[in-house]
């Protein structure tokens, strides 16, 4: 994955997943599992991993967002 893909990746989940139930999640004060899975299936959850782990291999010093 790269870097341009993994910000738009993260742009789509937060407006499509994150920001509906943000208010409501903030005031009972969870973090959504339907959030969780979108990170997981995106393959965003493995951003910082090695890729002979599975990950895409972008460190923090790669990502700018």
């Amino acid at each position: 994955m790269t870097e341009e893909v993994a910000v738009l990746k993260a742009r789509e989940i937060a407006s499509h997943v994150l920001a509906p139930s943000a208010g409501q999640n903030d005031k009972v004060g969870r973090f959504s599992t339907d959030a969780i899975a979108a990170l997981g299936e995106s393959g965003l959850l493995g951003l910082l991993l090695p890729v002979d782990f599975g990950g895409a291999g972008l460190g923090p010093a790669r990502l700018r967002l």
